[in-house]
Formats: C-alpha cells, structure tokens, sequence
C-alpha cells in the first residue's frame, strides 16, 4: 500500500483527537496486521469505496474511550461504554475517514463512506477479507495507554 494513502489518516487522527477531546497522541511504529497483533474494547469501522475498497478502523482499549468521550462531552463522567460512548466512537471514526478523505482528493483519491458501525466486546480483534492487507497504526496517549487506527484498502484495476 503506497505511504501517501497512510498519511493522511495518521494526521487526521492526530488532529481529531486535540481538536475534539484535547489529547495528545504520539504515533508508533507501523505494522502489518497479524491475527494476534492487538486487541481493543470498543472500535469504530467506516467503509470505504472508490478508486480503492476496503475500511477504516480506530479502535480503543475501555479506560481511553471512556476517556475521549468524557472529553468529547466536556469533562462529564462516563463509567461505562453504553450508548453514548458508542455513537462517539463512531463519530470519532467518522471524522477521521472525513478528514483523510478531504486529503486524499486533493492528491486524485475520491472515495465514499459506509456509515459508521461500532464494534465493543473486551479484547475483540477485527479481521478483514482476504486479500486485503490492514497496515496499523499505533498511537499511544501519555499516562493512559495505546490505541490502534488501521486502514485496510485494496487499490481497484482501472
């Protein structure tokens, strides 16, 4: 997968984070998804369609979802994931793909957006179909932990 698909979503998701919940996530190293790389608590998957198919995930373990809702919501205490952090979660991913997507067409990448699913479950794992190779990033938050933005796309034949 060519890197100038990757950045712009590591920069959205950098700058969704601080302009919405006021946090600072540092980026990792990236890597190639296996079965086993990582498992998260509550992820927000966006489809994506055009000149390449596949998806977007952003996926948190419980204690930073809760956190970036709270923030999201201006400070209010959230003690579980119901559904108010799960609608949040999926706006999360939503304006990451927005984001991206805005970036993408102005290098000729045009592309379409699922409506957002949310998927919660302590320590699930998101598989994608074969073919399609998911690239991660990791992100870590300071004092809290990490989290995982990954974008699974295959260019289609013209």
């Amino acid at each position: 997968m060519d890197i100038k698909l990757i950045n712009p979503f590591i920069s959205s998701t950098i700058t969704v984070l601080q302009t919405t919940a006021q946090l600072d996530a540092e980026r990792g190293k990236l890597f190639m998804k296996t079965e086993d790389s990582h498992k998260s608590d509550i992820s927000g998957v966006i489809g994506v369609m055009g000149k390449f198919v596949g998806s977007i995930s952003i996926s948190f373990p419980k204690n930073i979802a809760l956190k970036v809702v709270s923030n999201m919501l201006g400070g209010m205490e959230i003690e579980g994931i119901d559904d108010s952090v799960k609608d949040a979660i999926g706006e999360v991913a939503n304006m990451v793909a927005g984001a991206a997507k805005t970036k993408l067409a102005g290098i000729g990448y045009s592309y379409t957006l699922s409506i957002p699913t949310v998927i919660c479950g302590d320590g699930h794992h998101l598989s994608f179909p074969k073919g399609i190779q998911s690239i991660v990033m990791p992100f870590n938050i300071k004092d809290m932990g990490d989290f995982y933005l990954e974008v699974a796309l295959k260019m289609l034949k013209e």
